[in-house]
């Protein structure tokens, strides 16, 4: 699959700014973008929504220094560690990250509230006073043996030149 990038002028047409440091509401979903590392030019963005895409790392969101809403539904964010970029975004209270591989784990809810203390809402569910010490009481060890329990192999990137020179090998 090809990636697709989100680029500034897609960002500008769609916002209709003059430009990214303007931007504060963004709404790009279902556009199969894999590629966001535009997001680094627009710290003072403060709802994103970009579900149904096709995003897998959270890194170019860690530079949305005034992130309140971000929503992510139905990407491809397979691993939890993910959430660990989003940690100084202290505006950042609403955040939507179901029906991603990452949601799949059975410490998800718990290591997102926990990585994120300020979030008000995962999921479109409230987080609650007992739900957050519940969170924080996790050991490092038990975190680290339920990350380690699941983890997805990495898959490496097939360049085309692999798959011609592989038909050619059978042949």
């Amino acid at each position: 699959m090809v990636d697709i990038k989100l680029t500034e002028n897609l960002v500008l047409q769609k916002t209709r700014v003059d430009h990214l440091r303007h931007v504060k509401n963004l709404n790009l979903w279902g556009n199969d973008l894999t590629d966001v590392s535009i997001l680094r030019e627009m710290p003072n963005v403060e709802v994103l929504s970009l579900s149904v895409n096709r995003i897998h790392s959270l890194r170019d969101f860690a530079y949305c220094n005034k992130l309140q809403e971000l929503y992510l539904r139905k990407n491809d964010v397979r691993d939890l560690e993910e959430a660990n970029y989003l940690r100084k975004l202290p505006a950042l209270k609403i955040l939507w990250l179901c029906d991603n591989p990452c949601a799949e784990s059975r410490i998800y809810r718990q290591y997102v509230i926990r990585s994120l203390q300020h979030l008000e809402k995962l999921d479109n569910i409230d987080v609650t006073a007992q739900e957050r010490a519940t969170a924080m009481r996790m050991s490092e060890q038990e975190i680290a043996a339920h990350l380690n329990e699941k983890k997805p192999p990495k898959q490496k990137a097939v360049r085309p030149q692999d798959v011609v020179d592989n038909v050619r090998n059978k042949w």
